[in-house]
């Protein structure tokens, strides 16, 4: 079961000449256009209309990202050096010459302009963007889009399948982002444009058509119901030692982000504690912990192994007839933005995934639901 959203535009023609004209001011001046972009982008970004009523705000400062600005700026003139050249065969080598080792150096300005741009966009849902998609594929993607505009009309196509790409790339937690339009819809919208734009007056309108077309076809989904199963108020405990306690926040975070209940997690000064008081008062934690859960999930990491804690867990939880399953956490970064290693895989002889590699955020409660079924759950 699944819940979309759709979007829609409400900005207007005017506004979008006003602030056009204003960026494109602040633009001849080279340093203040990040200031520009970053206006636009909030009045952009304001007139977004989610169809559950979702609010959408930009956050970014131009002072975060004002030399990528000025430096895209300066390379748009660099082709222009050629005009030094008298000899009109060697100026036009010179250009395309010149073209070749722009455009890397363009995407990976234009990259890092968009990782900061999804990362400043906030939605009232609680909803944060991060942008994927790394250097390769995205000059990947820049340099077929140029070469398609040789072809006339199969910029259009490149263009869309591109769209989708950035939409794939664009991590929006429990919510998934699609790009409907097709290349044909988009050639003939911007053919109208063009022919329209002679006229000079119609341009903000018709190109403002455009993107309103671009952003109707923004689709959001979220999978309500992937991970709940049958059971509706499964309680899940979780396993892990003090190291990997930053990592298994991550890992609870996505399993409560449906309503879930989980059990075993407690700030290491309460943890400290329990330990004072001896073995067995943590057996009995842990006892207290594990009653009422129907599945344990052991977060390995270094020291998982050699855990008591979490050996006492596993023997408690096939005590209680729990489903168990292991899942790789070692190469989620910690607070610090380190990775670490894994001891092995424990439980053994229970099912056992790696976090980053097989898709975790998206396939927990599916894992979680088979390991129930196996116990009988």
């Amino acid at each position: 079961m699944s819940k979309e959203r759709r979007i829609e535009f409400t900005g207007t023609g005017f506004q979008a000449l006003g602030w056009s004209l204003y960026v494109g001011l602040l633009g001849i001046f080279i340093i203040p256009a990040a200031w520009g972009a970053v206006a636009l982008y909030r009045w952009l970004i304001r007139n977004l209309k989610f169809s559950d009523g979702t609010k959408a705000s930009f956050e970014g400062q131009g002072g975060q990202v004002w030399a990528y600005f000025a430096l895209s700026m300066l390379l748009a003139y660099v082709p222009q050096l050629s005009r030094m050249v008298d000899d009109p065969t060697a100026s036009l080598y010179i250009t395309f010459g010149l073209l070749i080792l722009i455009i890397p150096i363009s995407a990976m300005i234009g990259l890092r302009i968009m990782r900061w741009f999804f990362s400043n966009i906030k939605l009232s849902d609680g909803t944060n963007l991060d942008f994927k998609g790394d250097y390769i594929p995205y000059l990947g993607w820049i340099l077929l889009v140029t070469l398609s505009a040789y072809t006339i009309i199969g910029w259009a196509w490149a263009s869309v399948a591109m769209l989708r790409w950035v939409c794939r790339k664009i991590d929006a937690g429990k919510n998934r982002i699609e790009f409907l339009g097709s290349g044909w819809e988009l050639l003939w919208r911007c053919l109208l444009a063009s022919l329209a734009s002679i006229f000079i007056i119609p341009i903000p309108w018709v190109w403002l058509w455009v993107f309103r077309w671009v952003v109707g076809n923004l689709l959001i989904t979220q999978e309500t119901a992937s991970y709940q199963g049958d059971n509706l108020n499964r309680k899940v405990f979780f396993s892990f030692t003090d190291e990997d306690a930053s990592r298994a926040a991550v890992i609870r975070e996505c399993w409560v982000a449906e309503g879930k209940e989980a059990a075993g997690f407690i700030d290491v000064k309460g943890f400290n504690e329990i330990k004072q008081q001896g073995d067995e008062a943590i057996k009995n934690w842990i006892t207290e912990q594990i009653e009422g859960t129907s599945v344990t999930v052991v977060l390995v990491g270094k020291e998982t192994c050699s855990s008591q804690v979490v050996n006492y867990a596993i023997e408690k939880s096939i005590e209680n007839g729990n489903g168990l399953l292991g899942i790789d956490v070692s190469k989620i970064k910690d607070l610090q933005g380190n990775k670490s290693e894994r001891c092995g895989r424990i439980p053994e002889g229970y099912p056992f995934y790696l976090w980053n590699k097989d898709d975790g955020k998206e396939n927990i409660g599916d894992w979680i639901e088979k390991a129930a079924t196996a116990a009988g759950g």
